[in-house]
């Protein structure tokens, strides 16, 4: 099956969540284009348009795209991929103030990145913010759980 078979049929078939999620993914992965799935979508019924519609550039992981996507249905404002001068790029930021990390453990589990990242954390929240780091697991197994504390540090900050 080609990718354009396979990201044609998880529209189909997957839930919206993960079917939009499956669609960022090949986007930030470089395996499509932004005007290749946009062409695709043209071709799926209308109700399986509007979910295409929803995809958005940014999200460089599944996961990633499922923390985005249910904190914008609870209407919360998100910007994906932040720069901040100094520290570098952050997945999203949640209002103002709230950094949300995403991360995989294969990634981060280096200790030249598990470093970095500690750094990275000090230097944002000297700076006024509050990160949240996010495991694989808890955005997969345990959201209730990750919502509550966003949501929590959303109300104080």
């Amino acid at each position: 099956m080609s990718p354009a078979e396979a990201l044609r049929q998880v529209m189909y078939c997957a839930d919206e969540e993960n079917a939009i999620a499956c669609w960022e993914t090949a986007l930030s992965s470089g395996l499509v284009s932004a005007a290749f799935l946009a062409s695709l979508a043209g071709g799926l019924p209308r109700g399986l348009r509007a979910r295409a519609a929803q995809v958005e550039v940014g999200a460089e992981s599944g996961p990633e795209s499922l923390v985005s996507q249910r904190l914008r249905r609870k209407g919360v404002p998100l910007r994906r991929q932040v720069v901040f001068p100094g520290v570098g790029r952050v997945d999203l930021l949640a209002g103002e103030r709230v950094i949300v990390e995403v991360d995989g453990f294969a990634y981060h589990s280096e200790p030249q990145r598990f470093e970095s990242d500690r750094r990275r954390d000090a230097m944002l929240t000297a700076a006024g913010y509050v990160v949240i780091r996010l495991s694989y697991r808890q955005v997969m197994s345990d959201w209730p759980f990750c919502e509550r504390m966003i949501l929590a540090a959303l109300e104080t900050h």
